[in-house]
């Protein structure tokens, strides 16, 4: 999950969370990523058996950010 914020938009909670990621894109755009619950442990069972795929509407460096994620959680 994805999410368009003001640059300096402030939580504390969303901050202090390890499946929240910041994304600045340029000066104005910020975007904040959640992963779904779980998504760690699905990595875990199916990594020996499965190739794993990413696709997004998004720009391609929407998804390499992504990937970059999703690869420091267990999906290699």
């Amino acid at each position: 999950h994805a999410v368009k914020v003001s640059r300096n938009f402030a939580n504390k909670s969303l901050e202090e969370d390890k499946d929240v990621y910041s994304w600045l894109i340029n000066s104005s755009e910020k975007f904040l990523i959640k992963l779904r619950p779980y998504l760690q442990d699905f990595f875990e069972e199916i990594k020996n058996d499965y190739t794993i795929f990413l696709y997004t509407s998004g720009t391609r460096n929407y998804a390499e950010y992504n990937c970059s994620i999703l690869k420091s959680k267990g999906a290699n």
